[in-house]
C-alpha cells in the first residue's frame, strides 16, 4: 500500500486524555485512554481495512509523544474515524486483547 494514496490514523486521534488542539478529533467519550497503534491496527484488521502500521511516529501536534500511527487506504477518513473509534472502544471494553 501506498501511504500516498492513504488516511493516516494517528493514535493522538483516539487519545481522551489529550485535548483536540493536541490533535483529538473525537469527543473524549469515543475515545480511549493512551491507544498505542497495534490496538488500532487491530480495530481496522476486525473491520476489514487493509493497513499499515508505523509505531515510532509523532504526531505533529504532539511532537513529544511516541504515538504512531495506522495507514488505510479504503474509504472516507471520518468515516474510518468514527467505525474504528467504535472497534477500539469494543476491544477495550468488550474484554479483547491489548496490542
Amino acid at each position: 500500500m501506498k501511504l500516498k494514496n492513504a488516511n493516516i490514523l494517528w493514535t493522538v486521534y483516539f487519545d481522551s486524555t489529550l485535548t483536540r488542539k493536541q490533535g483529538r478529533r473525537l469527543a473524549s467519550k469515543y475515545c480511549v485512554p493512551k491507544p498505542r497503534a497495534g490496538e488500532i491496527q487491530r480495530a481496522c484488521t476486525n473491520l476489514g481495512l487493509a493497513v499499515i502500521e508505523e509505531r515510532t511516529a509523532k504526531h505533529p501536534r504532539s511532537w513529544w509523544i511516541d504515538s504512531g500511527y495506522v495507514a488505510v487506504t479504503k474509504g472516507n477518513k471520518d468515516r474510518i474515524i468514527n467505525e474504528v473509534s467504535k472497534a477500539l472502544r469494543e476491544l477495550r471494553h468488550g474484554g479483547g486483547q491489548k496490542a
